[in-house]
């Protein structure tokens, strides 16, 4: 695995090019989904469960002890137990291993890109410890938070900053990936495609900023157009027919995945600028208890 001393992050006509001053590996990058993938369509045991969960918390932090506090989640909200429910009892185990040995043979990464991002980069990568896969998780297509997950343990000032600064971001970024949409049907680099899947367009603006993803995969139950050779679809879950297409995709290095220079999105910039530089995996409300992701986002504001 070579090594990079600078990064230029994306097409400068719709991004920024900077040097960051930090080494960075060349990586191999599975851009994960959830649904369809590792919770296998219908499956729904967790219904069956769900006076067991927070007795299921007090076991995990126990039995893990990888310090979570897995009954603080349970307690974060009303739904979070539905979460963590689907998580241990309903993902697949068998899909869950193929993941992790397609990720240690191939030395990859994980880059969320399932809607369950939607609950917040840190809740996702709290759920993923259950089965020990959080340790592989390495960031997440742009996304925007849908509600406060730790609405339970958030004041009303904070709630309302958040829901205020998720929706001024919504209304940039809307602009600027219907008008990357466009351009991007527009640029000729699909010819045989006149439709591009909002999960589409995050894989390809993420991989436009993330240089250091040389290799990828995306695995995913939706078929996902414009990804060029690098989707595996799946049936209902992750199975042992997907395994070697995904292994053999991440075989094949293709260097750095720019988006098309003839490309021009004005808000695109606007919105990195604003929002992605540096890159900050936010709780969903926006804010977080957590010091240092505090001073994180205070760090972003102009």
């Amino acid at each position: 695995m070579g090594l990079i001393a600078t990064r230029c992050c994306g097409n400068t006509a719709v991004g920024f090019c900077v040097t960051i001053n930090f080494m960075q590996f060349k990586m191999k990058a599975i851009f994960l989904d959830i649904d369809g993938v590792l919770q296998p369509i219908g499956q729904q045991d967790r219904f069956q469960h769900m006076n067991e969960i927070r007795s299921l918390c007090e076991q995990l932090n126990s039995k893990l002890n990888n310090g979570i506090d897995y009954v603080r989640l349970f307690d974060s909200n009303g739904s979070a137990k539905y979460d963590i429910a689907a998580v241990y009892y309903d993902w697949d185990a068998h899909s869950v291993e193929l993941i992790k040995r397609l990720l240690d043979e191939e030395q990859a990464v994980i880059v969320f890109s399932t809607s369950w991002r939607e609950n917040g980069f840190d809740i996702l990568k709290e759920l993923f410890s259950i089965h020990g896969l959080d340790k592989y998780v390495y960031g997440e297509t742009d996304t925007i938070a849908l509600f406060n997950y730790r609405k339970n343990f958030t004041s009303e000032p904070e709630e309302e900053r958040g829901r205020e600064y998720w929706r001024e971001r919504k209304l940039l970024r809307d602009s600027a990936f219907e008008e990357l949409k466009t351009e991007l049907l527009d640029s000729g680099k699909f010819p045989n495609i006149n439709y591009l899947d909002s999960r589409s367009i995050e894989i390809l603006e993420y991989l436009d900023r993330h240089s250091e993803i040389t290799q990828y995969v995306a695995i995913d139950d939706l078929n996902l157009a414009g990804l060029d050779g690098h989707l595996v679809e799946t049936r209902a879950m992750f199975s042992d027919d997907n395994f070697e297409p995904a292994k053999h995709i991440l075989s094949l290095d293709g260097g750095s995945y720019h988006l098309p220079e003839n490309i021009n999105v004005p808000s695109l910039m606007e919105y990195r600028q604003k929002y992605l530089t540096p890159e900050v995996f936010l709780p969903n409300n926006g804010y977080s208890c957590d010091l240092e992701k505090q001073k994180a986002l205070e760090n972003t504001k102009p």
